[in-house]
């Protein structure tokens, strides 16, 4: 047989339960609002500062491939095919709307679920 115990409440006050809510949701926010951020840096400056830092990590042979690559006698390179660095640029900048938007989901959903 099971007893009921009068006035014995398990889960913590009301007042406790929105001040966490509010904690959680604001720190929520705060990580949608730098993902936002984070992900349009990254679509924005992709081709200014995205792609060479990809080209000092992997190099150059690694990106566009090594047939693609033309060396000049004083130390310079081109790229023969354009169509390769545009597909890393397009990769990059995919992934930085896959962040901006998994972080406008997020405030979504917290904006949903507080207001």
């Amino acid at each position: 047989m099971v007893t009921r115990r009068t006035g014995f409440n398990p889960s913590p006050n009301k007042q406790f339960r929105l001040r966490s809510l509010f904690v959680n949701s604001v720190s929520t926010k705060t990580i949608a609002i730098a993902s936002m951020g984070v992900g349009v840096f990254i679509v924005v400056f992709s081709r200014v500062i995205v792609f060479p830092g990809l080209e000092m990590i992997l190099g150059i042979e690694t990106l566009v491939g090594k047939e693609n690559v033309s060396y000049q006698p004083n130390g310079n390179y081109a790229y023969t095919n354009p169509g390769a660095m545009a597909a890393w640029i397009l990769t990059v900048s995919g992934i930085g709307l896959m962040i901006a938007a998994s972080g406008a989901v997020i405030l979504f959903r917290t904006r949903k679920r507080v207001g």
